[in-house]
């Protein structure tokens, strides 16, 4: 099996555009675990 290695070095504008993107990605996820933990709690007092 061969295995390779990459190394990137992004230009500052792509490196802030990554950032925003994990960014924004970080806060979608977060509000869907947020979101899921509310609906199970909801039903277990039902």
């Amino acid at each position: 099996m061969l295995n390779f290695k990459f190394r990137l070095y992004p230009t500052r504008e792509q490196e802030a555009r990554l950032e925003a993107v994990l960014e924004v990605n970080c806060i979608v996820y977060n509000y869907f675990i947020l979101n899921h933990f509310r609906s199970r709690n909801d039903m277990s007092h039902a």
